[in-house]
């Protein structure tokens, strides 16, 4: 299982992997972490994204005041399909509703409850069904090249659309 964390933090990422290496050895699902540190990373890591969960940080950096992590939040609401957890100390100032794939959780709260959370999801197959390389995604691909791009100038040539 693919796992994109966005933490800037060195002990709190430290942690992380700590905590993951741990459950690793005794869960049936592996997990793979992908840290990354900063916003302009974190943004690109989601251009060709091959995640089934991610967990969010909202201060990206010590000295801002400024919730990065929230631009991080829309850009996967908006374009993407794999459940985030915001892991922060500022979560009062979040004002959205969680959902079964949108969860806020208290950086003083147990990591692994967080990973067993995760992973239930995952076990649940809903990101190899929804996911950027999921059954879906897939059947899409190939309804546009197998079939749509044969019949494209029937579209095109097509005098009952005007």
């Amino acid at each position: 299982m693919n796992l994109l964390i966005i933490e800037d933090h060195k002990p709190t990422i430290q942690s992380y992997i700590d905590n993951i290496e741990s459950f690793n050895k005794k869960s049936d699902v592996q997990i793979i972490p992908e840290i990354i540190e900063n916003l302009i990373d974190a943004k690109n890591s989601l251009l060709s994204p091959n995640y089934d969960a991610a967990i969010i940080d909202l201060k990206l950096s010590s000295n801002s005041v400024e919730l990065e992590g929230l631009e991080i939040v829309d850009e996967i609401q908006e374009k993407l399909r794999f459940p985030m957890f915001i892991v922060s100390g500022s979560l009062g100032q979040v004002d959205r509703e969680e959902s079964a794939f949108f969860k806020k959780r208290s950086r003083d709260g147990d990591f692994k409850e967080i990973l067993n959370e995760i992973v239930e999801i995952y076990k649940t197959g809903v990101t190899n069904i929804l996911g950027s390389k999921g059954t879906i995604e897939e059947y899409l691909n190939s309804i546009f090249w197998n079939h749509m791009s044969n019949s494209m100038d029937l579209w095109i040539n097509d005098d009952s659309r005007n």
